[in-house]
């Protein structure tokens, strides 16, 4: 088979990337230099110019075909677009279908390799995903985002990166000469150094308080409230567990909220790294009873209420991020 990344169509690519987090798992996530599924969505997802959560639903897709503790979308068949991809590329090997991917971003291990840096791994594993994060997802993230902002409401965004202007955004309203500058950085962390090159720097001077500089941290959880990471997940991953211990060298304290065959899984791997009594394990139909208690002020008559307006936001989430309507949750009315 002849590949040619730049012959493959947007959907198709989130199509394979997710085929190859399904088909490969945990040594995919490796491969790529991911730590997390959560990162990989994130990442590839911006990355792409899509959402997340398009990569998750085509990972889910293909789970029931693979081998994995997942069970995705295994109520119903597969649909045809994505079983179609699967019988064109589903004799690709290991290496030939991870190179296509990082192809996707238009990312070339032969090039890359003679600007690795000092702590990347020899095959490009952390190499890969920390470009991605501190580059294209970083711009991709803040091009999908920047309306919402204040700063930048009714403005324009038009992507300068290949122009060598000094920045990566020229904001506009309307047609109006005058514009600001957006030069964004990513972080691999929630911490660390940022750098401007000397054309950078010189814009910067020249414009003033109309070049902005927009940083992208990357987060070390599913979700991260003050020092909590929460980590929520099906199955816990040696993955997962180094997160954790990354989080515990943070200073976070990490939440696993897992199905409940889960926990005793995560239990076990948690020991097995010696932070069992430093990570906290739920299940999550007890640590969604539990808050479903707290936020009814534990009144019985108002559990009702509460989980209604609960299941209601769900499915306002469902709606805007899944593509997938079956994810909904019929909310009967009672008489």
């Amino acid at each position: 088979m002849l590949l040619n990344p730049q012959r493959i169509g947007s959907r198709e690519k989130q199509i394979l990337a997710g085929l190859f987090l399904s088909k490969y798992d945990a040594i995919g996530l490796k491969k790529l230099g991911f730590d997390s599924f959560g990162e990989a969505f994130n990442v590839i997802g911006y990355a792409l110019g899509s959402k997340p959560a398009s990569i998750k639903n085509y990972r889910d897709e293909f789970d029931p075909l693979f081998p994995n503790q997942r069970k995705g979308w295994h109520k119903r068949p597969a649909r045809d677009y994505c079983l179609k991809v699967f019988e064109e590329y589903k004799n690709l090997d290991f290496e030939t279908f991870s190179g296509l991917v990082k192809s996707f971003v238009g990312y070339d291990e032969n090039v890359s390799s003679e600007v690795r840096e000092a702590d990347d791994k020899p095959d490009g594993e952390s190499n890969f995903a920390k470009r991605l994060i501190t580059g294209l997802a970083a711009e991709r993230y803040f091009e999908s985002i920047h309306r919402s902002l204040a700063e930048f409401k009714g403005y324009t965004a038009e992507d300068t990166t290949r122009l060598g202007c000094g920045y990566d955004f020229r904001l506009r309203v309307d047609n109006r000469n005058d514009f600001l500058a957006v030069e964004v950085k990513g972080l691999k962390d929630r911490t660390g150094n940022l750098s401007l090159t000397p054309k950078e720097h010189e814009v910067a001077g020249l414009l003033g308080g109309r070049f902005f500089l927009f940083v992208v941290k990357n987060r070390k959880g599913d979700f991260q409230i003050d020092s909590v990471a929460i980590h929520v997940t099906t199955y816990a991953t040696e993955a997962l567990v180094r997160k954790c211990v990354e989080n515990l060298q943070a200073g976070l304290k990490p939440l696993i909220v897992t199905l409940g065959d889960g926990v005793t899984v995560a239990a076990a791997a948690l020991r097995n790294r010696g932070i069992a009594d430093r990570v906290d394990v739920l299940d999550c139909a007890q640590f969604l009873t539990a808050n479903l208690y707290e936020r009814s002020l534990f009144q019985a008559a108002d559990c009702k209420v509460t989980l209604t307006k609960l299941l209601e936001r769900y499915n306002e989430i469902v709606k805007e991020c899944e593509s997938d309507p079956a994810l909904r949750i019929r909310l009967e009315s009672s008489a």
